[in-house]
Formats: structure tokens, C-alpha cells, sequence
């Protein structure tokens, strides 16, 4: 029942830095002097994952234009090629080339950047093209400073799919000089709909940062249900998040309350989820989850019914191991008693190669079922899984064999499966490309 959110959220404070004020005109020099190159890919690229860049050009075209060529090796292996070039009404022009380790063309991006200083905005438009020319998605934004010192970033984003729009997404945000900050998302289908909008207001406190956040969903022009979600981070690191999910119909159907906070050893997190049924609590779920410094993992998650009885747990503790890591989950009822546990045994091998172990036992301590799996990748890429079974009395009932491509098609998929009591075994097999 518990959402498996990540307590790594997106801080509120960081919005404040993200790519919206980045295209602001704050910081934006346009002016390149003789002599000077621009380096690296377009802005909307930058640190995506270029480790190192080499200028090979400087210098002005017959039109008056300044223009500077530059080579980034990706991190994949792989280099972008980048011509930037400032016309004389200050418009800069970033043109990317990308392609991969083998050299092969994958693609291009193309960012243009004018500045009205009498109006006080900046106008960045991005065009990103697949290998064989076709737009996949483009960005218009317009960042506008009033006199007031109130900036306002309009963005709008668009998927494409042979042509054609697939989704929109237009984002307006207006940080104002007091600190608050309020953004309005909408996005829409293919055909124009609108599926889901974001309504969301922050600013900082005395106590620390607040942000109230509501999202709403729709199909067919009509609501289908919402979360407002508001959260504070307090000056001494906590973190406290309540979330009220409703239906179409308005009702509340649900809450969540979510407290963080560092230890001296690392963080904890509490999260509990409430089920609601026509205004009554009908059941609730709280999982405390604590990570530690040195890599250790422990969660406990406690169910609850209507009364706010217990009505059983799960507990399971992760320790990382020199080549891997191992699980260990523990499975209780309402009394406390254990019902069942499993052990999970990681190891990553030097090649890549990966074995998990896995071994389930029943409430008495006694094994009821083993696993072992081996996954390793050829020179080409591709993906084999062996996978064997076996049952409480260690006789195997299941072998499965996988070959999986680098572009995620399967390959081979071989099944045998073993009746422990008849000895009868049946076997299923999809050949490259095919099916039973």
C-alpha cells in the first residue's frame, strides 16, 4: 500500500537555481570580443555529460558574424561538435552535432539565444533532431525582469513523433524579490488536451522553507483526481511533507505524512499512508527507513486496520559486502510471529557478471525454496540470464535460460520446469525473434 517514493525528493530550495533562472538574463554576457571562443556544447546540453573540450576555430564570417568551432568528448565515449556563432544584433547561435563512440552521427541540437535590453528579456529556442533530421523536441522561453525586480520565465516544451506532436508542456514561473516563488504547469496530449496541471507556491520562512504543491489530473476535459502535497524544510535539515489525495468526485481518498532527518550516522525517514473511505479511515501503512553512512539499509514497515490495530510487518535490513551486498526480510503477523523470511545474497563479479542467491523459509526456520541466478554480458552486449530453482527438499523444479540484446529484444528464452513429486517436466521455448 505504501507509495515506494524516494525520500531524495526534489528540495524546493534547489528550484530556485534550476534551469528556469539559468536562461534569466542574469549572468548572460552576449558580447565576444576578436580573438575569444566559445567552448564546449550549447547550453542546453552543457554538463550532460562532456568531460573535456578542444577549440579548433575562431573567427569572423563575410556576413560581420563572430563564429567559433569546438569538439567535447562525452562521457559515453562519444563527441559533440559545436559551432557558436553571434550575429551582429547579439544573437547567439549554439549548433551541436552529437555522435557516438564509433563516430556515427546520432543527432543534433540547436539553441538560439536573443536579448531585448529594452524590455528586459531573453528568448532561448532549442530544436533537437534525431539522426536523420527529424525534430524530437523543441523548447521556446522567454525569461522577462519587471521594474519591480519580479521575473517571470514562460517555458514551452514539445515532444514530436514523425512529425507530429506527441505532448506539451508550458511552464510559467514568477520569483519575486521577497523570496516567493509560484510556478503553473500544464500539459497537454497530442491532440491538445489537457491531462494534468501543476499549481505550486514557495517561499522562505523563519522556520525554514514552505511549498504548497497541487497537482491535478484529467481525461476527457474532466477531473480525475488531485494531490496537494505541503512541505518544510526546517533550518535544522527535517524534512515534513502531508499529502491529501482526492478522487473525481472531490472526496478524500487518501493522506500521507512524511518526516526526515539526519542522525549522526545518517538519515531516517517516516512515512505513513491513511486510507479513505466516504471520510472514515479504513487501513494504514508506516514504513521507517533509516540509511546509514556506511551503506547499510534498514526498513520496517508496520500495517495497521481500521482500528489502528496492528496487523502485521515486514522488516528487512540490507549490508553491503566487499563484491555486493546481502537482504535479509523478515515477514511478521499481528502477534509478531514470524511467518516467513527470505535472504538475498548479492555478487558483482570484476567483468561485470552478477550472481544473486536467494533462499525463503517458512515460519518454523525450515527452507521452503532456492534460487540461484547468474547474469553476464557478451562482446556484443548482450544480456544472459541463467536461473535455477529448487524446493524445500533441494531438488530443482526450474531452469530458464535468456539472451536479451542491447535494444532489449529477446534473443532465446528457454524454460524447463520440473514436477519435484512425478519427476514430469515440460519445456518451453522462444527462438530468436520468435514465440511458442
Amino acid at each position: 500500500m505504501t507509495k515506494d517514493k524516494s525520500s531524495s525528493k526534489d528540495d524546493p530550495k534547489d528550484k530556485d537555481k534550476d534551469k528556469d533562472k539559468d536562461r534569466s538574463m542574469r549572468g548572460i554576457d552576449t558580447r565576444m570580443s576578436s580573438g575569444e571562443s566559445s567552448k564546449g556544447p550549447s547550453s542546453s546540453d552543457a554538463g550532460k555529460h562532456g568531460t573535456s573540450s578542444d577549440s579548433s576555430y575562431s573567427g569572423y564570417n563575410g556576413a560581420g558574424d563572430y563564429s567559433s568551432k569546438s569538439e567535447t568528448k562525452t562521457g559515453d565515449g562519444g563527441t559533440d561538435k559545436t559551432t557558436t556563432t553571434q550575429k551582429q544584433d547579439g544573437t547567439v547561435v549554439n549548433s551541436t552535432d552529437h555522435f557516438d563512440a564509433d563516430g556515427k552521427f546520432t543527432g543534433s541540437t540547436t539553441v538560439t539565444q536573443s536579448t531585448d535590453v529594452g524590455r528586459g528579456t531573453v528568448t532561448t529556442d532549442s530544436v533537437n533532431k534525431d539522426a536523420n533530421g527529424k525534430v524530437t523536441s523543441t523548447e521556446h522561453n522567454v525569461a522577462e525582469r519587471a521594474s519591480d525586480g519580479t521575473w517571470t520565465d514562460t517555458r514551452t516544451e514539445r515532444d514530436y513523433k514523425d512529425g507530429k506532436v506527441t505532448g506539451t508542456e508550458t511552464t510559467i514561473t514568477t520569483s519575486r524579490p521577497d523570496g516567493t516563488r509560484t510556478e503553473d504547469k500544464v500539459r497537454e496530449d497530442a491532440n491538445g488536451k489537457v491531462t494534468s496541471t501543476d499549481h505550486a507556491v514557495s517561499h522562505q520562512g523563519k522556520d525554514g522553507w514552505h511549498e504548497t504543491r497541487t497537482e491535478t489530473r484529467y481525461h476527457n476535459d474532466k477531473v480525475t483526481g488531485s494531490d496537494t502535497t505541503k512541505t518544510t524544510l526546517t533550518n535544522d535539515g527535517r524534512r515534513i511533507e502531508n499529502t491529501v489525495t482526492k478522487g473525481a468526485d472531490g472526496k478524500i481518498n487518501s493522506k500521507e505524512h512524511v518526516e526526515s532527518h539526519t542522525t549522526k550516522d545518517g538519515r531516517t525517514e517516516t512515512r505513513t499512508e491513511t486510507n479513505i473511505h466516504n471520510g472514515h479511515k479504513t487501513s494504514s501503512e508506516t514504513k521507517t527507513t533509516t540509511d546509514h553512512n556506511d551503506g547499510r539499509h534498514h526498513e520496517t514497515t508496520v500495517s495497521k486496520d481500521a482500528h489502528g490495530h496492528v496487523t502485521g510487518s515486514i522488516e528487512r535490513t540490507t549490508t553491503p559486502t566487499q563484491d555486493g551486498r546481502t537482504t535479509e526480510n523478515t515477514a511478521r503477523d499481528a502477534a509478531g510471529d514470524v511467518t516467513r523470511s527470505s535472504t538475498v545474497t548479492e555478487h558483482n563479479g570484476p567483468d561485470g557478471s552478477k550472481t544473486t542467491d536467494v533462499t525463503t523459509k517458512d515460519s518454523h526456520g525450515s527452507v521452503t525454496s532456492t534460487s540461484h541466478t547468474s547474469e553476464r554480458h557478451s562482446p556484443d552486449g548482450t544480456k544472459t540470464t541463467d536461473v535455477t530453482t529448487k524446493d524445500g527438499h533441494d531438488r530443482v523444479t526450474d531452469i530458464r535460460h535468456t539472451e536479451v540484446s542491447p535494444n532489449g529484444s529477446v534473443k532465446n528464452d528457454w524454460h524447463r520446469h520440473v514436477d519435484p513429486d512425478t519427476g514430469k517436466a515440460t519445456e518451453t521455448h522462444t527462438p530468436r525473434g520468435g514465440s511458442n
